[in-house]
């Protein structure tokens, strides 16, 4: 019911204008079983529409994107009117304009749960999802990525670290650099590629699972820094004069 969601919300706002509407959202404190399977529904009906109060449905999977399949929402809008069919104009604007504040306000609440002590857990349960949000949503993309975490080619055994202090980290003009490949991090750290980084102490990320290869594809700057692929055939480096470093290949090779 609305009310239940209105109890355990993690966050709540209303707008106003020519639609209005208030939305109440949550993170479930246990991981669906089914989350990550491929004969999941990735637009689960984890959205709720209310009117005034009053339940419409739960087939609106527009209001939130597959990436934020995770978390549960109820929307009470004002002014739509019950008899209005999915196809009407008025309903397909009103979800449209549903899904961006509920998208922007989700996003927020990820940051700032970020700065808590309850990130760790969301992080070992919803890390997958918040690396899809970072390849899917465009106008969130570096936001979404700055909250990912991965291990680093100078510390492999150790936790892995945020984007955003990752990036923080870095000398003036260095760029992001990252290695992709299969296997665990201490593997990866030492691929031919990675030598010249470890021997000159520059640190690059290890992405290591599947969807990250895909993220790296879509994230080409990072706070006005280049996002380079150490492995990529042709990469050069500061310390090569100019000329590619001649294991790029063999990173390539194994990757």
């Amino acid at each position: 019911s609305l009310r239940q969601f209105l109890e355990s919300r993690d966050d709540f706002f209303r707008v106003e204008g020519d639609f209005s509407f208030s939305v109440a959202m949550y993170v479930p404190t246990t991981c669906s079983f089914d989350l990550f399977s491929a004969t999941r529904d990735r637009h689960a009906r984890n959205t709720r529409l209310f009117c005034r109060g009053v339940f419409v449905t739960d087939d609106c999977s527009e209001v939130c994107p597959s990436w934020l399949s995770f978390l549960q929402v109820a929307v009470s809008a004002d002014d739509l009117d019950l008899h209005v069919g999915r196809s009407g104009m008025q309903h397909r604007m009103l979800l449209s304009v549903i899904e961006k504040q509920v998208v922007q306000h989700a996003v927020a609440m990820l940051e700032a749960l970020s700065q808590t002590e309850k990130w760790d857990d969301f992080w070992s349960r919803y890390s997958r999802e918040l690396r899809l949000g970072a390849h899917d949503d465009e106008r969130h993309r570096e936001r979404l990525a700055r909250l990912c975490a991965w291990k680093t080619v100078l510390r492999p055994n150790e936790s892995a670290v945020t984007l955003k202090d990752f990036v923080e980290s870095l000398e003036a003009d260095v760029p992001v650099y990252y290695v992709t490949g299969q296997g665990s991090a201490d593997q990866i750290s030492n691929l031919p590629c990675v030598e010249g980084l470890v021997a000159h102490g520059v640190n690059a990320l290890i992405f290591n699972e599947p969807i990250d290869a895909y993220v790296a594809l879509r994230l080409t700057q990072v706070s006005g820094r280049q996002v380079v692929n150490v492995g990529a055939v042709g990469t050069r480096f500061p310390w090569s004069q100019g000329e590619p470093d001649t294991s790029d290949k063999l990173c390539t090779a194994l990757q």
